[in-house]
């Protein structure tokens, strides 16, 4: 099965996701604002609207993992070259995500000061530089950069400790357990279809404390790969959804139907789960999940008909940076921030609560996607 046949649809939803990301990574925590634009508290029984948008995103991975994989294996690569692709990418992120996660006051420097060096160090480790030899020499004084911090915390600072493993950590943990999935079935429907409904069982039996604790409470079977299995059931959920799409994708229509009902059953599942445990995002709840999967699979179907089958890619190609360089918008944030914080900027009151905030919260995301666009001109670009 051939990944270069048009697929904008995922593109448009991953970038969107990323908007969505940008925005309510600015205004979740503001003044003044609704409820439901909040993230729920750990134990608060509450779906808020911020509370779909890192699963979207983990969906996202999956879909987007299998498209890269199978554009891999159409260029010739062989799976060795794709394994060590999928491990160098995989460290990257769960380094950056545990940079993000413990990022300090160091040596006289402010918290904010730590950041701009972090998002400098990132730049110059992951660019894409025309000239190589130029680009080895960038990348070298990267990644030395982010282990000179790693040490000089570990010396001076607090040192470095696992957590959560940051956003992006919990990314690159389920970008692995994806891009495992699809090497160990050779990228075969059926083979993903069964390891959905498995890696759905783990994610379930670790939350019915069938798992001893001795095996990592949420791990199982696959003991060394951190984070909750049922974040993983996010990214495997949307290698299924991607699937079906590449699979149904000249039946718009029957697509459709199938996402529908998928998506009923996960209504009726969310609603039996919740029966023993609340809407959790903190917790990664099985009812959590269920209620997310529950809007991203008919999602699917919906950007299908659009961007595929109705040709309204147009309407959203002013947010392509958002999909075509997606860490790159990602990062932007931690030197943006920093640096308002550092010159005394400050914005107005009218912008800092309420529906104002979230206006400037908006209007931020969008100035994120223009800084990638100018950067992408330029051809300064990031990849892992």
């Amino acid at each position: 099965m051939n990944s270069t046949n048009r697929l904008g649809s995922v593109d448009v939803f991953r970038g969107l996701t990323m908007l969505t990301m940008l925005f309510v990574n600015d205004c979740s925590e503001m003044p003044g604002i609704p409820h439901w634009m909040r993230h729920a508290d750990t134990f608060e029984d509450m779906l808020g609207f911020p509370d779909l948008v890192f699963p979207a995103f983990l969906f996202c991975v999956g879909m987007s993992a299998v498209l890269a994989m199978q554009n891999r294996l159409s260029r010739g690569d062989d799976w060795r070259s794709i394994l060590l692709h999928v491990i160098g990418r995989t460290v990257s992120l769960v380094a950056m995500g545990l940079y993000a996660m413990n990022l300090q006051p160091l040596l006289g420097m402010s918290k904010h000061m730590f950041e701009l060096l972090f998002f400098v160090a990132c730049f110059l480790a992951f660019n894409v530089c025309p000239n190589k030899k130029v680009g080895r020499i960038l990348q070298i004084a990267g990644w030395a950069m982010l282990i000179a911090g790693v040490v000089l915390c570990e010396i001076y600072g607090r040192p470095f400790r696992v957590g959560w493993w940051g956003i992006l950590g919990l990314i690159g943990w389920t970008y692995f357990v994806c891009s495992m999935v699809f090497f160990l079935t050779k990228g075969s429907f059926y083979g993903i279809l069964v390891a959905f409904f498995v890696v759905h069982l783990l994610g379930l039996f670790s939350h019915m404390n069938w798992i001893p604790a001795e095996a990592f409470s949420r791990v199982f079977l696959l003991n060394f790969v951190p984070a909750d299995w049922e974040n993983h059931a996010l990214g495997v959920s949307g290698m299924l959804a991607v699937m079906l799409l590449l699979r149904y994708k000249d039946r718009p229509a029957l697509l459709m139907g199938i996402m529908a009902g998928i998506s009923l059953l996960f209504i009726a599942a969310g609603f039996g789960a919740h029966e023993f445990w609340i809407i959790s995002k903190n917790q990664s709840t099985p009812t959590w999940v269920y209620f997310c999967l529950a809007i991203s699979f008919p999602m699917v179907g919906f950007f299908h008909y659009l961007i595929d089958v109705w040709q309204k890619g147009s309407w959203f190609r002013f947010i392509s940076p958002a999909w075509t360089h997606t860490l790159t918008c990602y990062l932007i944030p931690y030197a943006l921030y920093p640096i308002m914080w550092m010159s005394g900027f400050a914005f107005p009151e009218l912008l800092s609560s309420g529906f104002g905030g979230m206006l400037r919260s908006l209007i931020l995301a969008f100035v994120v996607i223009g800084i990638v666009a100018i950067l992408r001109r330029r051809k300064i670009v990031l990849k892992v």
